[in-house]
């Protein structure tokens, strides 16, 4: 399967995963999810460790991460394999004619997706201390299509702008409009695609143009 079929289907096992990990309260919490769990701290040879328990040095941990992430994920895109998945997005059909496995390269690219978003989530898990169950549910995905649509589609640094714009958005206005926010957050995305069809990653390119010339 492929294009929306593909998408429903995720959603699809995201739902039953959502409902087997509800249902099983003995295992995974069930509503309340997990929580209780201590933090950890990184030991290297030869120096003191470094409790994560300490905001600060969470804060460090977590944008140490984010950057490795975008460097892997740059070196990967201009690797063959990158620029075969690239191709692949521009006309799957010539890529197919020429020999290439397609549904391998798919598969891994959704592998290496799965990869960073668990990463993603282990951090967060770091962050607010516990592991909810609505972490689980499609609206997350959901979200997560907003940030992207919002920063930039077909970028690396989109998905961390509309991360970040997103994020600072909904805390900010959620202190004064409660569940109104997300009604914000909609006029926003809607605004974005209105306007920057590119997302706010295009802002940027732009004014590093400019600045070059």
């Amino acid at each position: 399967i492929r294009g929306v079929y593909f998408s429903i289907v995720t959603l699809a096992f995201a739902e039953i995963l959502y409902r087997a990990v509800n249902y099983s309260s003995k295992i995974t919490g069930g509503s309340d999810g997990l929580f209780g769990f201590s933090i950890p701290s990184i030991r290297f040879p030869g120096i003191p460790a470094i409790p994560l328990s300490n905001q600060r040095n969470l804060f460090y941990f977590s944008a140490a991460l984010l950057i490795v992430s975008y460097l892997v994920c740059r070196k990967i895109l201009s690797s063959p394999f990158g620029l075969t998945l690239q191709a692949i997005r521009e006309n799957e059909r010539k890529v197919r004619s020429m020999g290439y496995n397609v549904e391998g390269y798919k598969v891994t690219a959704f592998a290496l997706s799965a990869f960073f978003a668990t990463l993603s989530g282990a951090v967060f898990t770091l962050v607010t201390g516990f592991a909810s169950l609505d972490l689980l549910y499609f609206m997350m995905s959901g979200q997560v299509l907003i940030m992207v649509m919002v920063g930039g589609m077909g970028t690396l640094i989109g998905p961390i702008i509309g991360a970040f714009f997103i994020t600072i958005l909904g805390e900010t206005t959620s202190s004064y409009f409660h569940q109104g926010y997300l009604i914000i957050i909609g006029i926003s995305l809607v605004g974005v695609v209105l306007f920057l069809p590119a997302g706010l990653a295009s802002l940027w390119r732009k004014r590093v143009k400019v600045s070059a010339v």
